[in-house]
């Protein structure tokens, strides 16, 4: 770590979710030196039964073709805001709800100026391509060999 650090990146690999126990090591390490935990949880989405660790400040989570859970693409983010402890050793709650409405607000702007709205039929095009991939993909006569 270094002064520039500003997050904890913890990935999930194939489903792989980090401990509780590890977690909150990694909380009381961000804490002592004033960090976010950013978690990535592309490959650990499992609909309602998983919707990041209570101790990460974001869980980042991504629906493209290939993912289980697909919604075709896009993302999602889910932001929380640990009660961390200032240097007196109180929690300082409202700051850090400040700072969550402030990321969230920052997220927001950059989807708005750099990722427009995708048109209708773009979106169409690409579930008629998932659509067709998936029926090769299910066919015994393209995908499998018959003896």
């Amino acid at each position: 770590m270094s002064k520039k650090t500003v997050a904890i990146f913890v990935v999930h690999p194939f489903g792989a979710v980090l401990g509780k126990d590890s977690m909150a090591e990694l909380r009381t390490m961000a804490n002592e030196n004033k960090l976010d935990i950013w978690e990535d949880c592309a490959q650990c989405y499992s609909g309602s039964g998983y919707t990041g660790s209570s101790f990460a400040n974001a869980s980042f989570f991504s629906f493209g073709p290939i993912k289980t859970a697909t919604a075709l693409g896009g993302g999602l983010a889910v932001l929380r805001s640990p009660c961390n402890k200032d240097d007196n050793g109180t929690t300082s709650h409202e700051q850090e709800l400040e700072r969550v409405s402030t990321l969230a607000s920052t997220m927001r702007r950059i989807q708005e100026t750099k990722h427009k709205q995708q048109p209708n039929n773009v979106y169409l095009w690409r579930v008629v391509k998932c659509i067709a991939l998936h029926m090769i993909s299910q066919s015994r006569y393209l995908c499998a060999q018959r003896k």
